[in-house]
């Protein structure tokens, strides 16, 4: 049966590739004035065109179609920056039309659209904000926490010192999660949670909700005909995330 509706839905995607250019031709739409964009393929848009280096990507396309130039991530259209007086231009003058941040299948289903982090931009947000910044982010705060970012930063340098004596390669990505776990694990909870050899102990729980957002990420990209397909091929993932 799961093999039929995969199968039903690989004959709607097909048909709606072949039927998409007509539709287009047919109907009258308004055309609005958007950034330049190379070109792009059926269903990836200009997916093929990144690179195992995504920024040296991207800033080979903007030589050629500008500092602001529209590209396509599977459905979802992105605005791509390369000039400071093109970001400062937007991030200032229209902050408030860039001011939503991206809604994903992943904050959904984990958080609802309620953390301050990906909530929407609007009175709410503006709400939560307000008590982050007169509760959690004040001068009198920060400070009461200074002597565990102190202590914190005193055992990073010295786990660096002592791994930098051997000759093989240091894993510096490893060292700052598990500094920043600390901090804030002994903020929030009063104690840290990770081994003597710096490995965060829910670094398994943390994994599964990486393993979970990629999942539900691609969904978003491709919503439009791989929701069905997503939703039988990766029931397993979507399970665990909402287990988690």
């Amino acid at each position: 049966m799961e093999m039929m509706l995969i199968y039903v839905c690989l004959a709607i995607f097909l048909a709606f590739l072949f039927l998409k250019p007509l539709f287009t031709r047919t109907t009258t739409t308004t055309k609005l004035k958007l950034p330049p964009s190379p070109w792009r393929l059926p269903v990836i848009g200009n997916l093929h065109q990144l690179s195992l280096h995504p920024h040296r990507s991207l800033h080979s396309l903007s030589l050629r179609s500008g500092p602001l130039m529209l590209l396509h991530f599977g459905c979802v259209p992105t605005i791509v920056v390369s000039s400071a007086d093109v970001a400062h231009d937007l991030l200032k003058t229209h902050d408030l039309n860039f001011s939503n941040r991206p809604r994903t299948r992943t904050v959904e289903k984990l958080f609802k659209g309620t953390e301050i982090a990906f909530a929407p931009y609007g009175e709410y947000w503006r709400q939560m904000k307000s008590i982050c910044v007169m509760n959690l982010l004040t001068n009198k705060t920060i400070r009461s926490f200074e002597n565990i970012r102190a202590e914190e930063i005193n055992l990073l340098m010295e786990k660096l010192e002592k791994a930098s004596s051997s000759s093989s390669p240091v894993n510096l990505s490893k060292f700052f999660i598990s500094f920043s776990n600390d901090v804030i694990t002994r903020v929030v909870l009063g104690k840290k949670y990770s081994t003597e050899g710096g490995e965060y102990i829910s670094q398994s729980v943390v994994r599964k909700f990486t393993e979970g957002g990629e999942f539900y990420n691609f969904c978003s990209f491709y919503l439009f005909f791989l929701f069905s397909f997503c939703r039988i091929c990766c029931s397993g993932q979507r399970q665990q995330l909402l287990h988690y």
